[in-house]
């Protein structure tokens, strides 16, 4: 997908040290577009003590997404992009849809854990 100038931009990132299991962090940055006029922002900033790359690669889009639910909207702007280096993320994106008629349960019938 192209960059869309008009759009508010959000980069997000996760890892985890001794994946999984160890010190994880995740982060997000909003890049407005020209017409706001307005410097980047730092959105998300989280870290724990023990977690996983692909569950912090999820929660800083679900963090990122929040925010826009709460910051939104903004003069001029009508979308907002979400760009992540995660293909955990990019993968599952459209699996959701099933797992949420599915009772958010896995394939195995197994329920996701929350990341609240």
């Amino acid at each position: 997908m192209p960059v869309d100038p008009h759009a508010v931009h959000i980069y997000t990132d996760g890892s985890c040290y001794k994946n999984p299991g160890g010190r994880s962090g995740c982060a997000a940055v909003v890049h407005y577009p020209d017409h706001l006029r307005q410097e980047d922002e730092d959105i998300v900033d989280f870290g724990c003590e023990e977690s996983s790359n692909n569950r912090m690669e999820l929660l800083a889009c679900i963090r990122a997404l929040q925010w826009v639910r709460e910051n939104a909207p903004w003069p001029g702007v009508t979308r907002v992009q979400l760009f992540t280096d995660s293909q955990y993320v990019k993968d599952n994106l459209f699996r959701a849809r099933e797992w949420k008629k599915n009772d958010w349960r896995n394939r195995s019938e197994k329920p996701f854990e929350s990341t609240g």
